[in-house]
C-alpha cells in the first residue's frame, strides 16, 4: 500500500498553565478531513520559552502519550523554544482531540508564553513508520528555521518537516520547496510561529529550504526543527531496517 497525505491542521494558544486541546478534524491539503482507522498523526507542539520545559502530547485529558520521534529540543536565547514532535497510529477508533501540557505549571508553562502545534496525517504508513532515525535541531540569533537534510533508500518513503520559531513579534513563515507548506503564528509576550510540510521522496538526498518570513526577527530568537522520513507499509518491514551493502545482498537473498 502505498502512502497518501491525508490532510494537516495548525492550533495554537496564548500562554496558559492549562491543558489545553484540539480537534483532530478540520485537516486541510490532502485527502479527508479527518483520520481514519490505521492513520498516522504525527504532532509538533511548541512553546516560546527561555526556560527548558518538558511537553506533553497525549491522546485524551491525562491520557497516554504519543510517542516521541527523536529528543524533546530545547533552543537556549533569550526568546527561547521548546519542541517535541510525536506520533500515534489510530488503532480500534480515531480520537477526538489532542492534548497538550508541560510537566510542572501545565499548559504552554507560563502565562506570556504562546503555543503552537501541528498535525500531519499519513494513510499506509508501516506498522514501524520511521524509515530511518528523524534528523533534528536548533539554533539562536534567529528564529528562521535552518532545516537539515536527509537521505531515504525505502521507495514510496513520505518525509516531513516541521519547524518553529521563538520572536517577540513572530509572524507566518515562507518556504519554497514543501508540498502544502502550512503556518501560522500565535501571540503573547513572546510569540511562537510554526510550519511544516510534506516531500514524497523520489531519490537522493533531500535539504529543505531554509524558511523566511516569520515577522520581526533579531538575535534574542530562536528555532527548532525535525524532518522524519516516513516508510510504507508496502515495504514489508524490510527495506527501511537494513541499509547499505549488507542489507541490499540480504533483501536479494530473501527475494
Amino acid at each position: 500500500m502505498a502512502i497518501t497525505y491525508v490532510g494537516s491542521r495548525i492550533v495554537g494558544a496564548a500562554g496558559t498553565t492549562s491543558e489545553w486541546n484540539f480537534g483532530l478534524g478540520s485537516l486541510t491539503g490532502g485527502s479527508d478531513a479527518t483520520p481514519s482507522i490505521g492513520d498516522l498523526v504525527v504532532v509538533a507542539y511548541c512553546t516560546a520559552s527561555a526556560t527548558d520545559r518538558t511537553l506533553t502530547i497525549k491522546d485524551s485529558a491525562g491520557g497516554t502519550d504519543y510517542t516521541l520521534i527523536g529528543s524533546e529540543l530545547f533552543a537556549s536565547d533569550s526568546n527561547g523554544l521548546n519542541m517535541r514532535v510525536a506520533y500515534k497510529f489510530m488503532t480500534g477508533s480515531v480520537d477526538t482531540n489532542v492534548y497538550f501540557s508541560e510537566t510542572v505549571n501545565g499548559g504552554t508553562g507560563a502565562l506570556t508564553d504562546a503555543g503552537a502545534a501541528m498535525y500531519f496525517v499519513l494513510r499506509g504508513v508501516h506498522a514501524t513508520p520511521l524509515e530511518q532515525a528523524a534528523q533534528q535541531g536548533t539554533g539562536t540569533n534567529t528564529h528562521l528555521v535552518n532545516p537539515g537534510g536527509i537521505t531515504p533508500t525505502t521507495p514510496g518513503t513520505y518525509i516531513f518537516v516541521v519547524g518553529a520559531g521563538s520572536a517577540a513579534l513572530g509572524g507566518a513563515f515562507t518556504q519554497g520547496d514543501l508540498t502544502n507548506f502550512q503556518t501560522n503564528t500565535f501571540a503573547d509576550n513572546v510569540d511562537a510561529s510554526i510550519g511544516g510540510g510534506h516531500l514524497a521522496w523520489t531519490s537522493g538526498a533531500y535539504n529543505p529550504a531554509t524558511f523566511g518570513g516569520g515577522g520581526t526577527d533579531n538575535v534574542n530568537n530562536s528555532y527548532a526543527w525535525t524532518i522524519a522520513a516516513f516508510a510504507p507499509a508496502s515495504s514489508g518491514g524490510l527495506s527501511h531496517t537494513l541499509s547499505g551493502k549488507f542489507g541490499g545482498l540480504l533483501k536479494g537473498k530473501l527475494g
